[in-house]
């Protein structure tokens, strides 16, 4: 902005030409007149001082168009009170010394106002800017997350595809739901990915061991729900190479939980566990290393004899899967823990040999509750978690 204001001064003042300011001036025309005219300037001077300072605050608070008329009202009060205190000379100096210093402080409002109306401008350009930018990185993000995602997911069909000739599935009885668009589950990906913190002393116990039901003489759970004294110690049965209490083991066991947990709520069942292949004794065991549900035995022999009534070690030991859609119509190896069980699904997992190291069983208290989708869902857990289980001993 350029140019000097209009004020519509008093006639016969007008505003001072020089370029010096009313703190400067001032004192000089008080120096060059009597005692008593110098006490009147400077008196004066302080009034054009605070008609200044009361500009500059309306030129922080007020709107650009109001700025004016705050400066030509207090150049008017201004000249209103110089008259009775010094001569005309005196007066008309320290009036124009004022509107000078008004003007001033317009001036440099109006040019701070402009400045600051560009750099809203820039700043809102480049606000936009960034927001565009921020829009196609998230457009960007979102691709790759998309693609990844789907690339996870073909990933994770073909491993299903393939989990199903290795667990013997028939794979004309999930043709249609494949064929339907089916996208894998992220349980044991979820439970890979989520943020662990170690347990306090009593959590890490939970999963480092758990209640057991008595068994009867032919190694049946107890018809009455009775429960051992102790608890299961997970540590009497892992490879001796495997530190139970070990922070490595034990954020093993927790996020093998959260697997458990994830793949129950996510397809109604009542029960699921996931078993290790041990070594126990003279001879191999499945051990529970995670589940959620009722109270179960800790482990199965794998043994030719305790195969004959117990899918659990028939599948370990076949690699085969066993579905059971109603246990009160099935005839043929079943072990009954609890007599709620109307529908199972036992299948085995797979190390990088491709030999069996362990096995997933899922029950459900109502019958058919295994449809396809639940099927290949529950595959492509049994895909994954074999390398959640590494830390525990699993291959």
């Amino acid at each position: 902005m350029s140019g000097t204001p209009k004020f519509g001064y008093r006639e016969g003042f007008a505003p001072a030409s020089s370029a010096t300011s009313a703190a400067a001036v001032a004192p000089a025309a008080a120096s060059a007149a009597p005692p008593a005219a110098a006490a009147a300037v400077l008196d004066a001077a302080a009034v054009a001082a605070a008609a200044l300072r009361g500009v500059s605050a309306a030129a922080r608070t007020l709107p650009t168009a109001q700025i004016a008329d705050a400066v030509s009202s207090s150049v008017s009060k201004l000249a209103a009170v110089l008259p009775a205190r010094g001569t005309s000379e005196q007066v008309g100096l320290v009036t124009a010394l004022g509107a000078f210093a008004c003007a001033s402080a317009f001036l440099a409002s109006v040019e701070r106002r402009e400045r600051a109306a560009a750099l809203r401008g820039e700043l809102a350009f480049e606000e936009r800017r960034a927001v565009a930018l921020a829009a196609e990185l998230a457009a960007g993000v979102a691709e790759l997350g998309a693609r990844r995602a789907g690339e996870r997911a073909a990933r994770a069909a073909s491993g299903v595809l393939t989990y199903l000739a290795d667990a013997q599935l028939p794979l004309g009885a999930y043709q249609e739901a494949l064929l339907q668009g089916f996208a894998p589950n992220a349980v044991c990906a979820d439970a890979a990915a989520a943020a662990y913190s170690a347990p306090s002393a009593d959590a890490a116990r939970a999963l480092r061991e758990y209640r057991v039901p008595k068994l009867n003489e032919d190694g049946t759970c107890s018809r009455k729900h009775e429960l051992e004294a102790a608890p299961f110690l997970l540590s009497s049965a892992l490879p001796a190479s495997v530190d139970a209490a070990g922070a490595e083991a034990t954020e093993a066991l927790w996020r093998l939980k959260r697997v458990c947990e994830g793949v129950r709520a996510a397809y109604g069942l009542e029960w699921f566990g996931l078993y290790l292949s041990v070594l126990d004794g003279e001879h191999q065991s499945l051990l529970k290393v995670g589940y959620v549900g009722e109270e179960s035995r800790p482990l199965f022999p794998l043994t030719e004899e305790f195969a004959e009534h117990s899918n659990n070690s028939t599948v370990a030991m076949s690699g085969a899967a066993v579905i059971v859609q109603d246990t009160h119509a099935y005839e043929g190896p079943y072990y009954q823990c609890s007599g709620k069980v109307r529908s199972e699904f036992c299948l085995p997992l797979f190390g990088a040999a491709g030999e069996v190291i362990g096995i997933i069983d899922a029950e459900c208290w109502r019958p058919e509750a295994f449809t396809p989708e639940v099927v290949l869902q529950v595959c492509a857990v049994a895909v994954e978690v074999p390398a959640l289980m590494r830390a525990l001993g699993g291959k």
